[in-house]
């Protein structure tokens, strides 16, 4: 099943690029932050002004989903076209440059959540796969697909289970998280499954089975990822439980923190940098003292929010999702500072914070 980098050559791609994208930018250290919107755009932010500093239109219909991000290389992967291709974006350049194709013939291909490895050599996709007959759909099996960058060729395929949303590469690179009901550890060398961190089966005495929801994949900055769930409480059937659960991606441990009773709802989590504090987000903003483990303020907002990240020194909270607007927050106050307005909703794309100049 090899898969190759096809070229951009198409005129009105390229027109469109230039028409779209901001003067070329110099970078000298800092973050930037990295959103994506209807109608198929890419955004790059900078995180010292909160300004849009490249505005990056990708080929092919549909919406950019998830993101995942190359720091070095300064490169974004994005699935888009109907979640059918990954578009390779040069950031600094502020240009799509390629784009992996996951249909072939007669076998469509959906990509739910991706992942670089820290080298920058490899790129992980994982795939929900369909053969489309002249009178019936074959289900095939879900799998893990491994590329080959900068070329785009597919390296080889890896069963894993189906319902995976978040993918998640180990800082030292040797292995590999699916997450899905459960995380499914993969070790990258043998090219298999070899351990699985119970979510769903986690077994809290007390609780019933955690619904958690995992779409987001935001861990740039600590190599945690946090995960917002809700649980029965069948000591007290009245009354469910909402928490986070947070995910050490360098040793695969895991902390489960109770916070209150569920009378909200909250879509996603990030851990700030110091590791000391938690931001949750949707119609409130919320921040948790992960060393006392309890909620420390809430604030509300002016509309739903689906997803938050932070910037790199942990002193600003971007949050974007929903609606064609990214809100930057102070992360002491909790006061939104500014507002950086984009083309289009970002439904449920990803919201990125890439780190450059070190």
């Amino acid at each position: 099943m090899n898969r190759s980098l096809s070229p951009l050559v198409v005129v009105s791609i390229l027109l469109a690029s230039t028409f779209f994208s901001f003067p070329r930018v110099e970078a000298a250290g800092g973050d930037w932050i990295i959103a994506a919107s209807h109608p198929n755009i890419v955004y790059v932010i900078d995180g010292t002004t909160d300004d849009v500093i490249r505005r990056i239109p990708l080929s092919g219909p549909g919406y950019p989903y998830q993101i995942a991000i190359d720091p070095p290389r300064k490169r974004a992967y994005v699935i888009t076209n109907k979640w059918e291709s990954i578009a390779i974006v040069d950031l600094d350049a502020g240009r799509e440059v390629g784009t992996i194709e996951l249909s072939h013939g007669a076998e469509r291909v959906k990509a739910m959540a991706l992942a670089v490895h820290p080298s920058g050599e490899r790129l992980y996709v994982y795939e929900v796969p369909t053969l489309l007959g002249l009178d019936r759909l074959e289900v095939r099996p879900t799998r893990l697909e491994e590329f080959g960058l900068p070329t785009g060729k597919s390296l080889r395929t890896i069963p894993v289970p189906r319902q995976v949303t978040i993918l998640a590469v180990a800082p030292a690179g040797e292995k590999l998280y699916a997450f899905a009901q459960d995380a499914y550890v993969v070790d990258l060398q043998r090219g298999r499954i070899t351990e699985t961190i119970p979510l769903k089966h986690v077994g809290i005495t007390g609780l019933g089975e955690p619904d958690i929801l995992s779409v987001w994949p935001n861990y740039e900055q600590t190599q945690i990822l946090s995960l917002v769930y809700s649980v029965e409480n069948r000591i007290k059937p009245d009354a469910p439980l909402l928490g986070i659960v947070n995910v050490d991606l360098a040793t695969g441990s895991t902390e489960w923190i109770e916070l209150e009773t569920v009378h909200r709802i909250i879509f996603s989590s990030v851990i700030s940098p110091s590791k000391k504090k938690a931001y949750l987000v949707y119609t409130t903003l919320s921040r948790v003292d992960l060393e006392k483990k309890r909620l420390e303020r809430i604030v509300d907002l002016d509309h739903t929010y689906y997803v938050v990240n932070i910037s790199s020194d942990g002193k600003k909270l971007y949050i974007g999702g929903a609606q064609p607007d990214i809100a930057v927050v102070d992360a002491e106050s909790l006061k939104v500072i500014k507002k950086i307005k984009l083309r289009g909703d970002q439904s449920i794309a990803s919201l990125r914070v890439m780190t450059i100049g070190r």
